[in-house]
């Protein structure tokens, strides 16, 4: 999009405008304008600078994530089950409404595609002994 139809420069604009391809020939560096200071608020709330022993937690977590190491960091939930589960499938209820508020979708697909396998399915002690790896069981 250029200008209207119509408009002319200005003499003025029209200098501007040489001496800035000018000055790009000769790779002038424009002169930086120091702003006086304001009175806006800049930068980091007061109070919101790391500890150095967060700072030195997140640094250890990128290197490791760089050599491939991740680290479960995640609390063990509460997952409350009934006692009447015959199979695999019983346990999906439990196991979304744990999981979800959390937004932990591809734990729970993980989890569902362990208890639901052909060879797990049925047998309920296996199944509680997968979910006891990544919850704290409780019975009602």
């Amino acid at each position: 999009m250029g200008r209207q139809i119509g408009y002319k420069l200005s003499d003025e604009q029209k200098e501007k405008i040489k001496e800035g391809k000018r000055n790009r020939k000769l790779k002038v560096i424009k002169e930086i304008i120091i702003e006086e200071k304001t009175n806006k608020k800049r930068g980091r709330p007061k109070g919101s600078k790391l500890s150095y022993e967060a700072k030195q937690k997140a640094k250890q977590t990128r290197e490791n994530h760089k050599l491939g190491i991740f680290e479960n960091t995640y609390e063990k939930q509460i997952l409350k089950i009934t006692g009447r589960e015959k199979t695999g499938f019983d346990f999906w209820p439990a196991l979304r409404l744990t999981l979800r508020p959390i937004h932990r979708y591809n734990l729970c697909h993980e989890i569902e595609r362990k208890i639901v396998s052909i060879s797990i399915w049925k047998d309920i002690e296996a199944i509680k002994i997968i979910l006891s790896e990544y919850f704290d069981i409780e019975e009602e």
